[in-house]
């Protein structure tokens, strides 16, 4: 919460340390959250290396899903890394069960995978999903994010004609509960504006994300905020700006 998650990966390791080995359940627990403030400081090697560990003895069920989740972010560099991705969110969806949090989660990392592979129909209709299945459980966190990906979709793909309008429920959200700095409402108007070539309104919303996210600690954030900026720099022919 003050921006240390370096500090919060350090003690959630010794968390893990003090937790019996037989107690697989609760090692799974605090290893996606260990493993999920190693991600937000860089160090997504260790990241890896601790949900693999967590994922062996457990068996299929909702914390495996938890698991297999977050590992699936942390894949993508291997041989074959897109469809080892694509498959353990496929398996992640399985073992969520009915447990309409935890499917709405890996409808959202499904999203972002069909994005890589340009099937933006079908991203959209798992952020539609997403959407779904977080007004059902009445989570506004999830459905903050899950509209994001789903607006954010529906003016790349050229349904919707005004970016600021659209994302107008996302952005309320957003001001409640500060989604996160990279994903998060502002940031993909940001990316939207830029498409559509109003620099000068997207300018401001991602140099308040990449503040927060230095503020935060948060380093995958701020390194895909540094690219959104460098594009839109780039695009507004401030070169200089766009190398700094």
């Amino acid at each position: 919460a003050r921006g240390a998650p370096a500090a919060a990966a350090e003690l959630l390791e010794h968390a893990i340390a003090k937790t019996q080995p037989e107690d697989v359940n609760a090692r799974a627990v605090r290893t996606v959250s260990a493993a999920g403030a190693l991600i937000l400081v860089g160090d997504r090697r260790k990241a890896r290396s601790l949900l693999e560990v967590a994922t062996t003895p457990l068996g299929p069920g909702p914390l495996r899903s938890d698991v297999l989740a977050l590992l699936s972010e942390l894949v993508a560099g291997d041989a074959e890394g897109g469809e080892k991705r694509r498959a353990l969110i496929e398996q992640s969806l399985r073992e969520a069960g009915q447990d309409a949090r935890r499917r709405a989660e890996a409808l959202l990392r499904l999203d972002i995978w069909e994005r890589s592979q340009d099937r933006l129909a079908d991203a959209l209709d798992a952020a539609r999903a997403a959407v779904a299945l977080a007004e059902e459980v009445d989570d506004e966190y999830l459905l903050a994010r899950a509209l994001t990906r789903q607006v954010d979709l529906e003016v790349l793909l050229g349904l919707a004609k005004d970016p600021p309008a659209h994302f107008r429920r996302a952005l309320e959200l957003d001001q409640k509960l500060r989604i996160d700095p990279y994903l998060g409402p502002r940031s993909m108007l940001a990316v939207c504006l830029v498409r559509a070539g109003r620099v000068d309104e997207a300018r401001p919303l991602l140099l308040l994300q990449h503040a927060r996210a230095l503020e935060e600690g948060n380093e995958d954030a701020r390194t895909w905020l540094c690219l959104f900026l460098a594009e839109l720099e780039w695009l507004a022919g401030r070169w200089s700006d766009s190398a700094g």
